[in-house]
């Protein structure tokens, strides 16, 4: 079964920013082809960028233009990349709905801890809801 976009789009965005925040305030190297797990400069016979790093390079950009993460742009990701105060404050949030004391972070990078990529893109979407209740309250 194929993934929807917005399934992939968590899936990349849960992992970037839990990589982020257990990293924090700490700077990283965020590389389009590492997080889609292609090989570094791979390209087809014309030297195209294969289409999940471009996937993994738009996800970097949302988050970037939405206030989520701060860095400087590079050929294939973002070098001295770390989450922003709006990025940090969202990720610290405890939502209502799970339980009191795990903070979407903490859930976040326990689910990074287990290797299970649903789950990883569950609370990256859990993050989103709680973001846009947050803007649209």
């Amino acid at each position: 079964m194929s993934s929807s976009n917005v399934d992939r789009f968590n899936a990349y965005a849960g992992v970037i920013l839990g990589q982020l925040y257990q990293q924090f305030p700490e700077r990283c190297a965020l590389d389009a082809f590492v997080l889609a797990g292609v090989p570094q400069g791979q390209a087809d016979e014309f030297g195209a960028t294969p289409k999940e790093v471009e996937f993994v390079a738009l996800t970097l950009r949302w988050l970037a233009d939405s206030g989520f993460l701060l860095g400087h742009w590079a050929e294939h990701g973002m070098v001295g990349a770390t989450l922003s105060v709006k990025g940090l404050e969202a990720l610290k949030s405890i939502p209502s709905s799970v339980h009191p004391s795990r903070s979407i972070g903490d859930q976040l990078v326990s689910a990074l801890g287990s290797g299970v990529k649903d789950a990883v893109a569950k609370t990256a979407g859990l993050f989103f809801v709680e973001v846009f209740r947050t803007l649209f309250r």
